[in-house]
């Protein structure tokens, strides 16, 4: 069953995950073509960076809260998962 469900979200992802990629690639093409200078490269890097870093840390959040709410529980080895500990 988990490897089934892993495979769908796969499926689901992997165009995006690809459409970032390509992405990631023709910006770094366009950077390296136009000879930006180092100051508007640094500039970029530290407009971005944390941009990605708050963004992935939001999708990060989210799919915790969807696919492992009672994930302390498990750990805990509780004979009931109801949630209590992430609440």
């Amino acid at each position: 069953m988990k490897t089934r469900t892993i495979a769908a979200e796969l499926r689901i992802h992997a165009p995006l995950t690809a459409f970032g990629t390509v992405t990631g690639i023709v910006i770094m093409a366009v950077i390296i073509h136009t000879r930006l200078s180092r100051e508007v490269s640094a500039s970029l890097f530290w407009t971005f960076h944390p941009l990605h870093v708050v963004l992935s840390a939001f999708v990060t959040a989210a799919m915790y809260r969807l696919h492992a709410t009672y994930a302390g529980e498990l750990l805990l080895h509780l004979p009931h998962r109801i949630g209590a500990i992430e609440n």
